[in-house]
């Protein structure tokens, strides 16, 4: 990846090369997105259950934005769950973020 985007910046990669790089990049993306909604999926049907979740703010912003979404209450989850959060929100746009699940 790193090379190609130094390929990109100083003019040297071809056009066939760059379409392929983006398809790959696009589908790469796809897969990525995929395997979070069943991860968030699977994480919401075992909320009745202690777990340890740990996140970055913004995934774990997703997991509760899809959980309202879904109608799931506040304080729905396992009262022995532990909600460890990582990072800030720099690049993150500004918005409130809802109270917890």
């Amino acid at each position: 990846m790193a090379r190609m985007r130094r390929a990109i910046a100083d003019g040297t990669a071809l056009p066939s090369e760059i379409e392929a790089f983006q398809k790959e990049n696009r589908e790469r993306t796809e897969r990525v997105q995929a395997d979070f909604r069943l991860f968030i999926d699977q994480l919401l049907d075992r909320r009745r259950e202690p777990m340890f979740i740990m996140g970055m703010l913004g995934m774990l912003y997703q997991i509760v934005a899809t959980g309202r979404e879904r109608g799931i209450a506040d304080a729905d989850f396992h009262p022995d769950t532990i909600i460890s959060i990582g990072g800030g929100k720099r690049r993150a746009s500004a918005r409130r973020l809802p109270a917890a699940v």
